[in-house]
C-alpha cells in the first residue's frame, strides 16, 4: 500500500517539473524578441529617414540603353547584325557545301559574298513555290506543300502558282481543259478505190466502188454507200493515147470530204484519241477531228489530232489549247501507286 502511494507522489512532482519547464522556455523566448525589437527600432528608424531624404532613380539612361538593343550595329567589317532582335533568317543560297543562315533580307550573303534573292522569290522549303506566293496564299513556308490542293479546286498549289492563278481561292484556277491529257491516239485509215466506171449517158452513169474491204458497190451520183455519199464527177479526157485517166470522184461522210481519181486508191487518215482528266479519273473522252465534247460546263472542238497531243479550241473564246500525251508518272498517280509529285515534278510526257 505504502508503495503505490509512493509511486503516485513522484508521478505528480514529474508533472509539476515539466509545466515549470514548458512556463520558463515561453518566457525566455518573449523576452528575447523583446530585445531584438528594442535593438532593430533604431536602425529601422534611421533606414526610413534616409528614404526620405532619397532622390529619384534617374532611368533616362537605362531606358536609351535598352532601346539600342533592338537596332542594328555595323562590326568593324561592315557586316550589320541583330543581336537581341528576333530577325527571320534563311540559308544562304549559292554557298556550295557551306551552310549558313543570314537574314532573309540581306542581298549578299555576308560570309561567301554571293547574291541571294530577295525575300519574295526565296524556296525556303525548296518546294518550287516563291515563299512570297506561300505566305500570300496560306502555305506552310517550312513543308513542302506544292502538290497538295490549298482551295479544292482541283489543280496543285504548283500548278497554280506557275499559271498565276490563287491558291487560296476556288473560283481562280488554269482551264480545266489543261489537265486533260492524252492517253493514246490511233490513226485508222480508210481506203476508197474507184474499181470501174460504165456510162450509159450523160447522166446515168454507174461507179463501181470499194470502200475499204472486198466488197463492190455499184452507185450513182447522189447514192449513199457505208455512209459516204457520191457528190460531183469531174470526167477528163486524157491527153495522149495510153495516157492514165485523171477523171475525180468527189465523196462526203458529212464531215470529211475525199476526191479519188480514177484508177488510183484514196486513203482518208481517221485519227481517234483517248483523253483522261487528271482531277477525276472517272472523266474520259473518245474523240476524233471535228468532234464536241464538254469538260466542267465548258464546250470544246476536237481540231486536229496526232500521235503525241491533240489540238482543241474552246467554244466560248476559240482558244486553242494543246493537249499533251500522258506520262508514266501520272499514270501512277492516277492508279495510286505514286503521292503526286513523287518522283516527278512537271516531267516530260514522253514515254
Amino acid at each position: 500500500m505504502a508503495t503505490k502511494s509512493s509511486k503516485s507522489i513522484g508521478d505528480s512532482i514529474d508533472k509539476i517539473l515539466l509545466a515549470l519547464g514548458a512556463i520558463l522556455l515561453i518566457a525566455a523566448i518573449a523576452f528575447t524578441g523583446m530585445g531584438l525589437s528594442k535593438t532593430l527600432e533604431p536602425i529601422e528608424t534611421a533606414t526610413m529617414a534616409a528614404r526620405k531624404d532619397a532622390s529619384a532613380l534617374e532611368i533616362q539612361p537605362y531606358q536609351q540603353k535598352m532601346s539600342r538593343l533592338g537596332h542594328q550595329y555595323e562590326s568593324r567589317d561592315g557586316v550589320e547584325n541583330n543581336v537581341f532582335t528576333s530577325e527571320l533568317r534563311v540559308p544562304s543560297v549559292n554557298s556550295k557545301e557551306l551552310y549558313v543562315l543570314i537574314p532573309a533580307t540581306a542581298k549578299k550573303c555576308p560570309f561567301t559574298g554571293e547574291p541571294q534573292p530577295d525575300v519574295y522569290k526565296r524556296d525556303i522549303d525548296n518546294d518550287g513555290v516563291f515563299d512570297g506566293y506561300e505566305r500570300e496564299h496560306g502555305m506552310n513556308i517550312g513543308l513542302n506543300d506544292a502538290w497538295q490542293d490549298s482551295d479544292g479546286d482541283g489543280f496543285y498549289n504548283i500548278e497554280e502558282f506557275k499559271s498565276d492563278t490563287l491558291a487560296s481561292d476556288d473560283q481562280s484556277h488554269p482551264p480545266h481543259v489543261t489537265k486533260l491529257k492524252l492517253v493514246k491516239a490511233v490513226n485508222k485509215p480508210q481506203r476508197f478505190e474507184i474499181v470501174g466506171v460504165t456510162k450509159f449517158s450523160d447522166t446515168n452513169i454507174v461507179f463501181s466502188l470499194k470502200m475499204g474491204g472486198s466488197k463492190t458497190h455499184f452507185v450513182k451520183i447522189g447514192a449513199t454507200v457505208e455512209g459516204w455519199t457520191l457528190k460531183k464527177w469531174n470526167p477528163k479526157k486524157a491527153d495522149a493515147v495510153g495516157a492514165p485517166d485523171l477523171s475525180t470522184l468527189l465523196i462526203s461522210n458529212g464531215e470529211d470530204e475525199v476526191t479519188l481519181t480514177r484508177n488510183k486508191p484514196g486513203v482518208l487518215n481517221k485519227w481517234q484519241a483517248g483523253l483522261v482528266y487528271l482531277a477525276d479519273a472517272s472523266i474520259k473522252y473518245k474523240v476524233s477531228e471535228g468532234d464536241e465534247f464538254e469538260l466542267r460546263a465548258e464546250k470544246y472542238v476536237v481540231s486536229k489530232i496526232a500521235r503525241s497531243e491533240v489540238k482543241v479550241i474552246s467554244a466560248s473564246d476559240q482558244e486553242a489549247h494543246f493537249l499533251q500525251k500522258i506520262s508514266k508518272n501520272e499514270i501512277a498517280v492516277l492508279k495510286g501507286e505514286l503521292k503526286p509529285g513523287e518522283n516527278s515534278g512537271f516531267v516530260s510526257s514522253e514515254q
